[in-house]
């Protein structure tokens, strides 16, 4: 059980890869359950469907392996390009300007914390 991982994704959020790793980044390492917390006070667009992740792996985590959030913590937490939704903005002299709006896929898996098995 000592090497036991838990993971949650969720697909086609969006939020762009870049936006959402920067806020992912800063979760290494961390208790889930004060990740949550931190997570509410921040003003990043990201942060809502961050928080809605932890808190499914967190439900997964307690129901199949009886586990606590103070036995995890976030080992890794990133985010990879998704699906791409091309658009144009018309613009002046009868051109048009297209532009992407991209979607993320995100990924967090939780490891067991050694120090408080005994």
């Amino acid at each position: 059980m000592n090497n036991k991982t838990i993971i949650a994704k969720a697909s086609h959020v969006s939020v762009t890869p870049r936006k959402a790793n920067l806020v992912l980044e800063s979760l290494i390492g961390r208790n889930p359950q004060d990740a949550i917390n931190e997570l509410g006070l921040l003003s990043k667009r990201a942060a809502e469907p961050i928080i809605k992740l932890l808190k499914q792996v967190l439900g997964n985590a307690a129901d199949q392996h009886k586990l606590t959030s103070d036995d995890l913590r976030i080992e890794k937490a990133f985010a990879t390009k998704g699906r791409a939704l091309k658009l144009v903005r018309f613009a002046g002299r009868g051109k048009v300007k297209p532009y992407q709006k991209i979607a993320s896929h995100l990924t967090i898996v939780l490891k067991i914390n050694n120090k408080n098995k005994k």
